[in-house]
């Protein structure tokens, strides 16, 4: 049987627990602003309606979302059977998975 004795010497806990939610809010917000501005440069064009209804909306204090406004945004993302799919948001959401994650690792540490 082990006996003992756990002293905490320095418990920086309650300044995470603090601190934790708003950067990672800003971590979010800093994530969906890359992708909407990446997908805005992807999105194809023809009247530019779908590359301005790009848009970021903040659904949380750690949540937000990255949407369009047009209707026949998804047939550009995934194609139909007439046309191909010309894909803009996907590939955004991609390219920024690595920075996010390493940006919530950063906050950890």
């Amino acid at each position: 049987m082990l006996i003992g004795s756990v002293r905490t010497i320095f418990n920086r806990l309650p300044e995470m627990m603090v601190r934790l939610p708003v950067e990672a809010g800003g971590a979010v917000n800093e994530t969906a602003e890359a992708v909407a501005s990446a997908a805005q440069s992807n999105a194809p064009v023809d009247t530019g309606a779908l590359r301005a209804s790009i848009d970021v909306t903040k659904t949380g204090s750690t949540a937000a979302q990255v949407t369009t406004g047009v209707d026949y945004a998804i047939y550009q993302e995934y194609g139909t059977y007439k046309m191909p799919a010309h894909p803009f948001m996907t590939p955004a959401a991609e390219a920024e998975r690595g920075r996010y994650l390493s940006r919530f690792q950063n906050l950890l540490q």
